[in-house]
């Protein structure tokens, strides 16, 4: 059936805090696309990064500490 899932495709669950999940989820319908979209294009760029700079994109986010501060 064409509207049936691709088999390989599996769940990704995250928790946000609810201010920017908002706001990605109005970021998303600016642009005319669903929320899932912008993970797919955020993942796929950060995949193509070398390790070098995936690390310094790591170590620069700050989120874990300023959601526990």
């Amino acid at each position: 059936m064409p509207s049936q899932r691709h088999p390989d495709k599996e769940s990704v669950c995250m928790y946000i805090l609810k201010d920017k999940k908002a706001a990605l989820f109005e970021n998303a319908k600016n642009h005319g696309f669903c929320f899932s979209d912008i993970v797919k294009a955020t993942t796929s760029h950060y995949m193509r990064l070398s390790n070098k700079r995936q690390r310094m994109l790591l170590d620069a986010w700050e989120g874990r500490r300023k959601e526990y501060e």
